[in-house]
């Protein structure tokens, strides 16, 4: 037992050696990559804001549509059709929302990123 001990300890004391020498005869300094970081997480949010608020466009535009077609399933008795399209409008409401509330939390990472 003393002698799988002895092992042990010497092995974990060659490795706390080695991590020191190692630090130490870097000598050399990280390079700050702070600038560059920041620079694409806020021109990257920044484009991910513009994105978002197109896709939002989008899915706006979408449920101006399926409006229309709702007004004209009304109009004709077509009920079945009336509820598909009820169906469809929430899921264009739904993906609106999760796009716009993800344009802003980019919009405001972009600020972050971009005032440093």
């Amino acid at each position: 037992m003393e002698k799988l001990d002895l092992i042990y300890f010497k092995f974990i004391s060659n490795l706390s050696n080695n991590l020191e020498n190692s630090t130490r005869d870097a000598g050399e300094e990280i390079p700050d990559l702070t600038p560059l970081v920041n620079y694409f997480l806020g021109y990257g949010g920044a484009l991910l804001t513009g994105l978002m608020g197109l896709l939002t466009l989008f899915f706006i535009f979408n449920v101006v549509k399926i409006r229309i077609r709702i007004s004209k399933c009304s109009a004709d008795g077509d009920y079945e059709g009336r509820s598909q399209a009820l169906r469809e409008i929430i899921w264009q409401i739904v993906g609106a929302l999760c796009c716009f509330f993800a344009g802003v939390g980019a919009g405001i990472l972009t600020g972050i990123f971009m005032s440093k």
